[in-house]
Formats: structure tokens, C-alpha cells, sequence
């Protein structure tokens, strides 16, 4: 082992332990997670975000307490320009003014507009 020591120089192999260490330090993730876990937790709060503003808008008009939501939301594909964004797949809203056909259209008319979302991604239910 002393053989090794005074041939390599010990200065050496302590530059070298270090080198390592510090490549470990930057290859081990950091404390904030980028893994599936945290972008599901932060898809879910966004997702409920804008469940609770669309309940909002849409209780201003037909009552508190008479709508509820609920939003899927997928990942795009991030392209050179930009990032993946989440976007909205599909809206469930539970309405207790579903069975007035005018609401029903104008609730699907405003969903459609604020999450550009084809029409027949958006269902409105009568709430019981």
C-alpha cells in the first residue's frame, strides 16, 4: 500500500477521490423531483385549479353550490420550441340547471371556449 502511495503521489489520489465525489454529487438528482411523481402532483393541482375557476364563472350564473367539475388534462409532446404543456382532454360538468336545453348549451359553449376543446369532449349532467 506505501508502495502505491509514494508511486501515485497521495496528492493525486485524494484529486482523484474528489473528482469522483463531485461527479456523483451532480449525477444524483436534486431534492426537487422532476420524476413522474412530482409532475402528477403538480398535473393534479393545476387540473384542480381549473376546476375550481370554472365552478366559479359557472356559479356566478347559475347558483352557488349547483355545479360541479371535473377536468382531465393530458400531456403535449414538447416540441424545440417549447415545453410539454398539459392540456385539457375532456370536461364533466354536474349541473342542477342541466335540464334547461339552453343552459346545457351555454354551459358547453363557455367550456368550449375557455379549454378549446371540441364539443363532444364536454358532457353536462343534471345534478340530483
Amino acid at each position: 500500500m506505501e508502495l502505491k502511495l509514494k508511486k501515485y503521489g497521495l496528492d493525486k489520489i485524494i484529486l482523484v477521490v474528489l473528482a469522483g465525489i463531485l461527479l456523483l454529487i451532480l449525477a444524483v438528482p436534486s431534492g426537487s423531483s422532476d420524476g413522474a411523481s412530482g409532475e402528477s402532483s403538480t398535473e393534479a393541482s393545476y387540473t384542480e385549479e381549473l376546476e375550481q375557476r370554472l365552478v366559479k364563472i359557472l356559479e356566478k350564473t347559475y347558483g352557488e353550490g349547483t355545479i360541479d367539475v371535473m377536468i382531465t388534462v393530458s400531456d403535449s409532446e414538447a416540441t424545440y420550441f417549447e415545453e410539454g404543456k398539459e392540456s385539457v382532454e375532456g370536461v364533466l360538468v354536474v349541473a342542477a340547471a342541466a335540464d334547461d336545453e339552453r343552459a346545457v348549451a351555454d354551459i358547453i359553449s363557455a367550456v368550449t371556449a375557455l379549454f378549446d376543446v371540441p364539443t363532444h369532449k364536454v358532457k353536462v349532467l343534471k345534478m340530483n
